[in-house]
């Protein structure tokens, strides 16, 4: 029974962890912030994968070959 407890424990964390890990990456970054002004920890989740996106997006060198998109 301790084990099930202890899933289901786990199981109602694991949004909170997915949340984390998107600040964290973006953190890692530098990103504190939207460009609206919006601090990292006041985003929801949708727009926390937004900011990441777009910043790997920036650091994309489209220049090279193996970036071009045809």
């Amino acid at each position: 029974m301790g084990a099930l407890l202890n899933s289901y424990k786990a199981a109602k964390t694991l949004p909170e962890l997915k949340r984390q890990n998107l600040i964290e990456k973006l953190e890692e970054r530098g990103i504190r912030a939207s460009k609206e002004g919006k601090d990292i920890h006041e985003m929801t989740d949708k727009e926390l994968a937004f900011e990441l996106v777009i910043s790997n997006f920036k650091e994309r060198d489209i220049d090279h070959s193996e970036n071009a998109m045809f």
